[in-house]
């Protein structure tokens, strides 16, 4: 009898045989195995399991028929069919996109036509893998509550441009955990020039520039071409693991194992690599990283004055003209 990949196996254990089963994770991340003298016994076991499992979602089955709360309740019934991690970065997607759209509402007045509108909307900003699984995920949904809606007829527009765009703060400390996490392992010294770029807010071309005679880890700063920046405490103390474990050069700080340093094609392709893997915005450059830290940083407390005088700004309209751009995007999107 198998379920899934899963199988009843027959095992000794040294004071008897018996028949073993693991059951599906639970929504704390733990499996049960269930035990029987004989392959009927544990057939029974298994059968009342999964019941018990079938009621227990029945009860947590939400009351709202809203969109955004059907797609929680069917990851909810996926754990155990999906990896974990998987459904992590699937909730993020599907809370950055779904939650509060214009497809938010009632499940039973959605129609393929409001789909298909979502998804071209979505290509704009988001890479294809992503929206490739806002649309399959998004057909279980439906299927789940029962819903006739024809998915072949949804496609997925391949011919959207990148949009370049100003991520949330959430996003943004999402790629600033998952590098420091891969402690730069999967994209190497692209990787920690993007994170340094993350922690910073400055260019790639910038950061290309630095020398490990540029950072002052006494005054917590760093400097470019003349100019002194303050470097955050995360930002020093990753800096210094990355110095002392012999990751950074002298001159210049980022060198790829050619002995040369990365160019900007190469560190966008690892922005894009990055960005798809976690299923974030596709649009983010150079650019709108340093727009993005902007936003991330008034999120945090930080006054628009002191972002002005931080990027050498001649007013602080260009800070604020900055904040509109987000929050337009955030308000049109969403």
């Amino acid at each position: 009898m198998q379920k899934g990949t899963k199988k009843i196996r027959h095992v000794n254990t040294g004071t008897g045989d018996y028949y073993v089963y693991d059951l599906d994770e639970d929504a704390f991340g733990k499996r049960k195995r269930l035990y029987g003298k004989t392959e009927a016994e544990l057939k029974e076991k298994i059968e009342q399991a999964e019941k018990e499992r079938e009621l227990v979602l029945a009860s947590q089955r939400p009351q709202s028929k809203k969109l955004s709360d059907c797609v929680r309740f069917y990851f909810k019934s996926s754990i155990g069919k999906i990896n974990a991690s998987d459904i992590k970065r699937l909730l993020t997607l599907f809370e950055n996109t779904v939650k509060d759209s214009d497809i938010d509402r009632n499940i039973d007045e959605l129609t393929a036509d409001d789909i298909q509108r979502f998804l071209d909307k979505s290509s704009e900003i988001y890479h294809r893998q992503s929206v490739m699984e806002l649309r399959g995920h998004l057909q279980k949904v439906f299927e789940l509550y029962e819903q006739d809606i024809d998915f072949d007829s949804i496609r997925i527009n391949d011919d959207a441009q990148p949009t370049s765009c100003i991520i949330t703060p959430s996003e943004y400390e999402e790629v600033i955990e998952y590098c420091l996490l891969d402690n730069c392992t999967k994209c190497g010294q692209n990787e920690r020039l993007f994170l340094f770029c993350l922690f910073t807010g400055v260019s790639f071309t910038q950061a290309k520039k630095l020398n490990l005679e540029d950072l002052d880890f006494e005054n917590k700063t760093f400097k470019i071409e003349k100019t002194v920046y303050p470097l955050s405490d995360k930002a020093c103390g990753w800096l210094q693991e990355q110095i002392l474990a012999g990751t950074l050069n002298e001159k210049p700080l980022f060198i790829n194992g050619n002995n040369v340093s990365p160019s900007l094609q190469s560190i966008q392709s690892t922005v894009d690599a990055i960005t798809k893997h976690l299923g974030l915005p596709k649009g983010l450059t150079s650019k709108t990283i340093t727009k993005s830290y902007i936003v991330w940083r008034i999120q945090n407390g930080a006054s628009a004055e002191e972002l002005t005088k931080y990027f050498g700004y001649k007013d602080k309209f260009k800070v604020q003209k900055i904040y509109d751009e987000y929050k337009v995007r955030t308000e049109l999107f969403r």
